[in-house]
């Protein structure tokens, strides 16, 4: 990179703060900034650059779509301004490298004319149009490009990879309907097309365009403090959208078909990117297209404007498919998004890291929440493994992590949180007794909840900050009580307050966070057997017993202690009882609040020392001390303090690791964790062994 920068700003914008800014400088450190393969990709074939600079007109003059905007300010080395993330900033500079490309002998792209390629196939009857964009006005803009630099055959047949929108909505700006009905044309799809595609655009039309121009940030100017590319694109298109339906639908795999004179092999991939998805093989050009599911980023598995959910599990299949059926075959592999590659060995490398990404992204929020870790827990814990942390397209240019593993979550286990209390309201038949309880003059729970702040920067290592909030828990109805004057418990309310000063010293090697924090709680639930049920059912419900106040502190450090060292250290310290009130006629009043832990400490080290350039020692060490707590709100159940050692050690040689590790090395076989329903968990004894694992 050199010192050349972009320095245009938007209206109103606000400059990189320190905190942007050292995020962003640390990654140009951590990413392999040095490989400048994927430019190397994106400019093989160069034949023509767009006309008019990018910027496509429809009938009346009007631009439905302009690259010039982004190339104004973005290109090939110039730097990330400071506002950029610079992973993304480098993806837009590969994302405006648009133009007509040959991507190999008979197949031609055009790139950067709209949110996704078109391909044009020659065959020897003629011209086969892969995903003509989103409006028919840049798909004919794209045609005529095409036709300047190559022999004007008829385009005799065009393939719907799948149902989204930019990858068919410009279709009339390739073919003429008429031609379609008459047979000259024939229109390839997957099954479950049509459907999948007016599911997605009409029925839920409306509100996924709305959506889609906050996920996209169309409104936002275009500049370094406000739209810098979509990630699978520079930006959609604002033309025509236009449909033709499929004349020939592929149903099932392995089914092959003769277009323009040349063999395609088909293979379903259903629920992956889209509902309705397919890849493609052609034998006499060796030439793979995976549809969306392999291009150079994380993709969503939910999107944010909407559409159905994704299958991770389903991708990660449809993918080793790909390579098991046409692995030992294919020499090009292009999508209808970014840019293609040539070569096997690449190739295959490249399918293998989207289909563990995917696969990870499946397996791993399964693997916590039957741990016990609910959704935005998870999401929070993960993120994409350290073996595709340094591929650049693992990174989520596009899709999220964060989103992603949420996305996985509900797709197995749905929108409840676990809580019944948290159900609407409803009645229970149980052992013939209908709840005595009218649902008309059941009460409504509103609370006012206000938040104030304030965050000062005394210089620029030091941060204060403070924070007023209220919060509420609605009431709600034991329904499975049969004593009609427990059905109703009212609100739980707290008010918390939070002073904290963050700090930052020596470039961001050393870090010292402190936070105390005061709640006052009125109204809190305490869950106890409903006596009157049956015993063999064991009915809980809920019951307002009283007030409590919270103290805590919570210390923080964190430093890079050694080029090849990092450490962090956590201190808590809570103090959580109730100040008032009583629940089943037994006093609450100095007992501690169910679940909290006087005290809390955790310490970590990650060391990774290089050896030579394929020779590392690694090792960890993280150690975990709590006290001891109660499990009811009566201090008659509780548990001891958990005292936890887990460390590693061994070699890392390239992308292998060979890792000796004793995990709970105490062998404290105590409380681990505990759930709000009361169910609890014991650490494991102590474990040991060797790990041997390797990326492939």
């Amino acid at each position: 990179m050199n010192d050349r920068h972009s320095d245009s700003q938007g209206g109103g914008a606000k400059p990189a703060s320190k905190t942007t800014k050292a995020a962003n400088s640390k990654l140009l450190h951590e990413l392999p900034f040095d490989d400048i393969q994927d430019f190397e990709d994106a400019k093989s074939g160069f034949i023509a650059p767009l006309p008019n600079n990018g910027v496509v007109t429809d009938a009346k003059g009007e631009p439905v779509y302009d690259l010039s905007k982004f190339t104004a300010f973005i290109g090939e080395g110039i730097d990330a301004p400071e506002t950029v993330n610079p992973s993304l900033w480098r993806q837009s500079q590969l994302l405006m490298l648009g133009g007509l490309f040959k991507v190999a002998e008979g197949i031609y792209q055009v790139r950067a004319a709209d949110l996704s390629n078109i391909t044009f196939i020659e065959g020897p009857d003629g011209v086969v149009v892969i995903d003509p964009l989103i409006s028919e006005e840049t798909a004919r803009y794209t045609l005529d490009l095409y036709y300047e630099h190559r022999p004007k055959k008829p385009v005799v047949a065009v393939i719907y990879s799948h149902s989204h929108v930019d990858h068919f909505g410009g279709v009339r700006g390739v073919v003429c309907e008429d031609d379609v009905k008459s047979g000259k044309v024939t229109i390839v799809a997957p099954d479950g097309f049509l459907d999948a595609a007016i599911s997605e655009n009409v029925m839920a039309g409306n509100a996924m365009s709305r959506r889609a121009s906050y996920m996209y940030g169309t409104l936002l100017p275009q500049c370094p403090t406000g739209q810098v590319g979509a990630g699978l694109g520079p930006t959609t298109s604002l033309g025509t959208v236009t449909l033709i339906a499929p004349t020939d639908v592929i149903k099932q795999n392995g089914e092959t078909r003769t277009i323009a004179g040349l063999d395609f092999e088909f293979w379903m991939a259903p629920d992956s990117e889209a509902p309705s998805e397919m890849f493609f093989y052609i034998p006499a050009m060796k030439a793979l297209c995976t549809a969306e599911d392999a291009v150079h980023t994380l993709h969503n598995t939910y999107s944010l404007r909407g559409a159905k959910l994704r299958n991770p599990l389903a991708w990660s299949k449809y993918l080793n498919e790909a390579i098991y059926n046409w692995g030992d075959r294919v020499e090009v592999l292009f999508a209808p998004h970014h840019w293609s590659i040539i070569g096997n060995k690449r190739i295959i490398a490249h399918l293998k890291n989207q289909r563990d990404l995917y696969r990870y992204i499946n397996d791993q929020p399964l693997r916590l929440a039957n741990h016990g870790f609910r959704m935005t827990e998870i999401a929070e814990m993960l993120d994409v493994p350290k073996s595709l942390q340094q591929v650049w397209s693992a990174r989520g240019f596009y899709g999220s992590v964060n989103h992603d593993m949420k996305s996985t979550y509900v797709m197995y286990l749905g929108w409840f949180n676990g809580n019944p209390a948290t159900l609407p309201l409803f009645l229970i038949l149980f052992a013939n007794v209908i709840v005595p309880f009218d649902l008309k003059t059941a009460p409504t729970f509103d609370h006012f909840s206000p938040s104030v702040g304030f965050h000062y920067k005394v210089s620029d290592n030091i941060n204060v900050y403070g924070l007023i909030s209220d919060g509420f828990r609605a009431g709600g109805f034991n329904t499975t009580s049969t004593a009609p004057e427990l059905i109703p418990f009212n609100s739980e309310q707290a008010t918390n307050y939070e002073l904290g000063v963050k700090t930052q010293w020596y470039g961001g090697d050393l870090g010292v966070n402190l936070a105390v924090f005061y709640m006052e709680q009125s109204d809190l639930l305490v869950r106890r057997n409903d006596p009157i049920s049956p015993p063999a059912f064991n009915f809980t419900y809920l019951q307002n017993a009283g007030d409590a106040e919270t103290w805590g502190a919570e210390l923080e450090v964190y430093a890079r202690l050694a080029p090849w060292l990092t450490g962090a250290a956590t201190v808590g310290w809570l103090d959580a009882e109730y100040v008032k009130g009583e629940a089943f006629g037994v006093s609450l009043v100095g007992q501690n609040i169910p679940y909290t832990r006087d005290w809390t400490l955790n310490f970590r080290l990650d060391a990774d020392i290089p050896v030579d350039a394929d020779w590392a020692v690694v090792g960890t060490v993280n150690y975990r001390f709590e006290t001891g707590g109660s499990l009811d709100d009566f201090g008659t159940a509780p548990y001891e303090d958990l005292n936890k050692l887990d460390a590693s050690l061994g070699l890392a040689y390239q992308n292998t690791r060979f890792v000796a590790y004793v995990d709970n090395a105490f062998d404290d076989k105590l409380i681990d964790f505990e759930f709000a329903v009361g169910a609890v968990t014991q650490t494991p004894g102590r474990t040991y062994g060797i790990r041997i694992s390797t990326d492939f």
